[in-house]
């Protein structure tokens, strides 16, 4: 079994959000992340974004919840000069 480069091992922890991974490559990915604590924080990073954007859709599909989506017509003004400055 070889131990992916860190290019392969951030590119299968995507790809595990999209589908199930065969049982190598878990293992192959498990082995690295066991040795690379940057992967290892990458993964952790990307658990926390989907978790974070799941909690997002469910907060939004429920319309009690959902936060008013309108801007202030000061913030509308601050965002055009912002751009008319850039």
């Amino acid at each position: 079994m070889n131990v992916f480069s860190c290019k392969d091992a951030s590119r299968m922890v995507s790809e595990s959000i999209d589908r199930p991974l065969t049982l190598r490559e878990r293992l192959t990915l498990r082995m690295h992340l066991l040795m690379c604590s940057f992967c290892t924080r990458f993964s952790r990073q990307l658990r926390f974004l989907r978790r974070a954007a799941e909690h997002f859709s469910r907060a939004h599909q429920d319309s009690s919840s959902a936060p008013d989506e309108t801007l202030s017509v000061e913030a509308r003004q601050r965002i055009r000069r912002a751009l008319s400055d850039g």
